[in-house]
């Protein structure tokens, strides 16, 4: 038997309404499906089969399962932004533990990882395929303080009256982009943010 009932929102009940999802996406103009779950449910093949079943229609589905099955306030303040090319990012950060912040930017040939974005020793993991080819590299970068780096560039511009590595306009582009990820979760919508 199958029920669908459209108060407060639409609700569709009954058996194999698996199948239903890509029509449901279709109805709401979802063109790219972003899937979530807990890391625990992935795994399970009831969770693989809705997987595969989306996937019939949507080959470019996002899967998010980046949190358990209990969330906690860290999981509150992830974030998910997708680029213009349609690679989609998730970035975590987390109050309980000071000055993290883990990146990884999903792409359709794999994923690249930043576990620790304020680690200047950390390292970037790109893995390319997907589960069944897999391929991982890791790679290590040069530890430096990087506060220091940009003092020393920012006086070499003035000195020698040169053009800064990253223009003032990329500080204003992360303000904006920072800004909208704030807006998009207090307002729970989708925000747009504009590149000039």
């Amino acid at each position: 038997m199958k029920i669908n009932w459209n108060y407060p929102t639409s609700v569709w009940v009954g058996e194999n309404r698996i199948k239903d999802l890509p029509e449901a996406c279709k109805n709401l103009s979802i063109s790219r499906p972003l899937f979530v779950t807990d890391k625990d449910l992935i795994n399970l093949d009831m969770t693989k089969k809705i997987i595969l079943e989306i996937k019939k229609k949507f080959s470019n589905l996002v899967i998010f399962s980046n949190f358990s099955g209990n969330p906690i306030g860290e999981n509150v303040e992830e974030g998910v932004l997708e680029f213009k090319s349609g690679a989609i990012s998730t970035i975590t950060t987390s109050m309980n533990q000071p000055f993290r912040c883990h990146m990884n930017i999903d792409l359709t040939g794999g994923r690249i990882e930043i576990p620790n974005m304020f680690d200047d020793s950390g390292p970037i993991i790109i893995r390319k395929g997907t589960n069944d080819d897999l391929e991982e590299k890791v790679l290590k970068v040069e530890s430096k303080y990087r506060f220091v780096s940009q003092i020393n560039e920012f006086s070499d511009c003035i000195i020698k009256n040169i053009n800064p590595t990253y223009p003032p306009e990329d500080g204003l582009m992360n303000t904006a982009t920072i800004n909208a990820l704030y807006k998009s979760a207090t307002e729970n919508k989708k925000i747009v943010v504009k590149s000039s």
